[in-house]
């Protein structure tokens, strides 16, 4: 059931993601003039960035370690970055977009 569960929460992780991405395009394809803050909405998407190669480098670290323990500790390293990196790109996305008040 445990393993279910994680499945289920690393899939929704990268549907919001790509949700997060596309929602970033298009606003700056389309809507341009409704980002408030552009330097919060650069960071938004150097965030989305980072989210989408900081898991990967850890979790090919973890693959090239021997130690099966040290080995554990990249993989939970790599989930936790993940979704910290996602949870700022959409507080500071919303942030850029939202005026301030």
């Amino acid at each position: 059931m445990g393993q279910l569960t994680a499945a289920l929460a690393s899939a929704l992780d990268v549907w919001l993601a790509v949700v997060v991405l596309l929602s970033l395009f298009t606003v700056a394809i389309f809507r341009p003039q409704q980002v408030q803050d552009g330097a919060r909405f650069r960071k938004a998407i150097r965030y989305i960035g980072l989210y989408l190669v900081v898991p990967t480098v850890l979790a090919l670290v973890s693959a090239m370690v021997d130690d099966s323990d040290v080995a554990q500790f990249f993989v939970s390293l790599a989930v936790l970055a993940g979704r910290v990196l996602l949870a700022m790109t959409v507080v500071v996305s919303l942030r850029a977009l939202l005026p301030k008040i």
